[in-house]
């Protein structure tokens, strides 16, 4: 019998903690987003470097401790916020390594890293429209340039390595009208569908390559 209430007490305070953590995680992302989003409409505004943490806890409507329990200052919120963007990039473009010895549709699968790349910046596009504009960081820019570059770089050499003249100038024009044709979607809205979009610049790449290709 009292093995039984213990049990019962057990599964009880089991269900408590479960359902106390499940707020908790609610809480926490619902102040997260909350400053995420306060942080883009002042991004909007003013450069980020001139952002203090006591405007940005004033424009979210919360304490300015709430926000020390997450990041240490403005720039630390935004190295983690392009982290966590950042790594979607990554893993769209680890799905899409080209594995060696494995057949493969260059342009196909061209078409397929461009679609997923605009889907997560349609996913984040206030964000990105901040982070890429005058008011942002453009050493995140740069990062991204150099994903895209080194994805093109490993996708090219395999087949067209030998093939193409200047292949060092042909990576550095697909890959700036590839990151121009991006802010320029996301500058209008990004009113075109992603498809919409890799169709364009798969359209584009290929007729510059079969343009150089010996």
């Amino acid at each position: 019998m009292i093995n039984d209430i213990l049990w019962q007490n057990v599964v009880y305070f089991g269900k408590r903690s479960k359902i106390m953590n499940t707020k908790n995680d609610r809480r926490i992302r619902k102040s997260k987003e909350s400053l995420k989003n306060s942080l883009i409409g002042l991004m909007k505004e003013k450069p980020v470097n001139n952002i203090t943490v006591k405007e940005l806890v004033s424009v979210a409507d919360l304490n300015r401790s709430t926000f020390y329990n997450y990041y240490c200052d403005i720039p630390d919120m935004l190295e983690k916020l392009e982290t966590e963007l950042y790594n979607e990039f990554l893993y769209i473009l680890e799905l899409h390594i080209t594995k060696e010895g494995i057949n493969h549709d260059l342009y196909k699968e061209a078409h397929e890293f461009i679609e997923d790349m605009c889907n997560v910046i349609k996913e984040n596009v206030e964000f990105c429209k901040c982070i890429f504009s005058k008011n942002g960081d453009i050493s995140f820019l740069f990062k991204l340039e150099e994903l895209v570059e080194n994805h093109i770089k490993d996708q090219l050499k395999e087949d067209f390595d030998g093939k193409l003249d200047h292949l060092a100038y042909v990576y550095s024009f697909v890959k700036s009208g590839y990151i121009g044709i991006l802010k320029s979607w996301m500058k209008g809205g990004c009113m075109e569908s992603s498809q919409e979009i890799a169709n364009l610049t798969y359209n584009l790449v290929k007729g510059v390559l079969y343009s150089c290709k010996i």
